[in-house]
């Protein structure tokens, strides 16, 4: 299977303007004490990260929306793609904000977590069943196709939720949701 020069160039393009923009706004966050704030109740070690620039996000979300709109075409799939990747990131951008100008290390509650998270979910189910999605699943060790028709919809918002949530609750830890993130990047 060749692989779309146009994926090779959205990829090149990100990670150039991630590198560019990290060199330029990570020294404007922390000008701006936009620091993650450490819980006294963690271990003494972490004590030292007090200060480091959270809202880095934005700089990676700048990036993909650039490389899309330059690579990638333009039609329901990327839109799609777009809504659920700005959705989420809004989500991750509040919980941040809230951090920041409370100045403790408690943004959203775990509640208005899942609720945007469900919030943003049930978007994506309304307006992929307006976009004429193909719902046949490919069953990869049986070899069949399952046709799941409505299914398919309460299992995509399931896989939402449950994924979003994993990564939520992984990126507790420093560089645990990059670390189980690149490998499977990397096979897509």
């Amino acid at each position: 299977m060749a692989i779309n020069e146009n994926i090779i160039f959205a990829l090149i393009t990100a990670f150039a303007l991630s590198a560019a923009l990290g060199k330029l706004l990570i020294p404007v966050l922390r000008d701006l004490k936009f620091g993650q704030s450490i819980r006294e109740c963690g271990p003494k070690m972490h004590q030292q990260k007090a200060g480091t620039p959270t809202m880095g996000g934005v700089i990676i979300i700048l990036a993909v929306l650039a490389a899309s709109f330059l690579f990638a075409d333009n039609d329901a799939f990327l839109l799609l793609a777009l809504y659920l990747f700005i959705g989420y990131a809004f989500i991750g951008f509040l919980d941040d904000y809230i951090i920041i100008v409370s100045k403790r290390n408690q943004g959203l509650t775990a509640l208005q977590k899942l609720s945007g998270q469900v919030l943003v979910a049930l978007g994506f189910v309304y307006l992929a069943g307006g976009a004429d999605f193909n719902t046949a699943v490919l069953l990869p060790v049986a070899g069949n196709v399952v046709q799941l028709d409505w299914m398919y919809y309460l299992l995509a918002f399931l896989l939402l939720v449950g994924t979003s949530n994993a990564v939520n609750l992984t990126d507790g830890l420093d560089g645990l949701a990059a670390g189980v993130t690149i490998p499977v990047a990397l096979v897509y």
